[in-house]
């Protein structure tokens, strides 16, 4: 069987970007309850953008950690 996969991220309670259509290598972030990036949504020449950022100190080549919320899980 194969897996669904899931790239969606919900900017707010109207909008949700589907990054399997419209994404890059972010969107390959795995889940962790303790992340080492956030996620900031800004408004970019009236188009919505997602700014992933480091919230601790990275070392080379440790990899990129998002936690993906509650909903995600529902």
């Amino acid at each position: 069987m194969i897996p669904k996969l899931n790239y969606m991220f919900q900017l707010n309670k109207y909008v949700t970007m589907d990054a399997a259509k419209l994404g890059n290598e972010m969107r390959y972030l795995n889940h962790s309850q303790d992340p080492n990036c956030g996620a900031q949504v800004v408004l970019v020449n009236e188009e919505h953008r997602i700014v992933f950022s480091t919230i601790k100190d990275v070392r080379k080549g440790t990899e990129l950690l998002l936690d993906y919320g509650a909903k995600y899980w529902n």
